[in-house]
């Protein structure tokens, strides 16, 4: 893994637009076989500009962007999770194509885990796509475990997921 220097902060309106991008390709490419391509053609980086921009609005949300000057490399979105008591949720969790494997994606989990300790969570959660291993490997890595499996309808049909977390406490 390459390091690179890059900062942390909490997104603002005017990084929307380049958090759509990431969301927008990097599902594209890593739920291709996974999920229907009807949905993930479906998505577009306006509906999920402006899905990211409300989300940025909501009392508990936030999205932490990694960017080195004015280039946003990955972004990491959160809320309280409403499946389990007393946890923080990483809503979503990506990064730039160019700049994986540097290091970026775990600073943005341990940026998110600071802010769950700071709020005085017990745990934090993520749910992945199944067939995503190498988000998967990344979560065990920084210490996450299997909490349980679900399914999920967001795509208009039925797919496999799992919840991983972590104890803050």
């Amino acid at each position: 893994m390459d390091k690179m220097e890059y900062d942390i902060r909490l997104a603002t309106q005017k990084d929307i637009e380049k958090i759509a991008e990431i969301y927008v390709d990097s599902w594209q490419k890593t739920y291709k076989g996974m999920l229907s391509q009807a949905y993930l053609d479906s998505l577009t980086v306006q509906n999920i500009s402006t899905r990211w921009s409300e989300y940025i609005e909501q009392n508990h949300h936030g999205i932490f962007v990694a960017h080195k000057d004015d280039n946003i490399l990955g972004f990491g979105a959160f809320k309280p999770y409403h499946r389990i008591e007393d946890c923080i949720y990483i809503e979503s969790l990506h990064v730039d194509e160019a700049y994986h494997k540097k290091g970026i994606g775990s600073s943005i989990i341990n940026t998110i885990r600071t802010v769950g300790i700071e709020e005085n969570y017990g745990q934090m959660a993520v749910c992945l796509v199944k067939g995503n291993d190498k988000a998967r490997k990344l979560y065990i890595k920084l210490g996450a475990s299997h909490y349980r499996d679900k399914v999920d309808d967001f795509t208009g049909e039925i797919s496999y997921s799992e919840i991983l977390t972590w104890n803050l406490r």
